[in-house]
């Protein structure tokens, strides 16, 4: 028994159970912190600002720094994705994948001021994905 004993140990040890263990453990705490979302409690909305020391200068200069963070992703986007066909035209399959992903990391940066644009227009914080949508493409207010 004591060579079964001795094998099982070495066998953990080669294996390194636990460091595959707190790595698994690791791995799956960090998926839950990415895609499940956290819940807050405090619910601020626009005319609460001034009392998180917020002032409408500072409101105005959001405003247009969101609007030209927006057009300045957008058009880097832009020459991305050209750049990204550009490449896979000419058979460059690893770089036209490359530029298509920052194509798709600028398109989300540009998602992002522009949805923080719409609360600042829309004077909501909170806002939800249906409602930039609504105000996005179809206008409504």
């Amino acid at each position: 028994m004591k060579i079964v004993k001795n094998t099982k140990d070495r066998l953990k040890r080669a294996g390194n159970i636990n460091l595959l263990t707190e790595q698994f453990r690791f791995i799956t705490g960090l998926i839950r912190k990415l895609f499940i979302p956290q819940r807050s409690d405090r619910r601020d909305t626009f005319q609460d600002l001034p009392n998180l020391g917020i002032t409408p200068e500072q409101i105005e200069t959001a405003k247009k720094s969101f609007f030209r963070l927006t057009g300045t992703f957008l058009g880097v986007a832009v020459l991305c994705l050209l750049y990204a066909l550009y490449s896979l035209w000419g058979l460059h399959y690893f770089s036209g994948l490359i530029a298509l992903a920052l194509t798709l990391m600028c398109l989300a940066q540009a998602f992002r001021y522009h949805f923080w644009l719409m609360q600042i227009h829309k004077q909501k914080l909170g806002c939800t994905f249906q409602e930039w949508l609504d105000y996005t493409f179809k206008r409504k207010r």
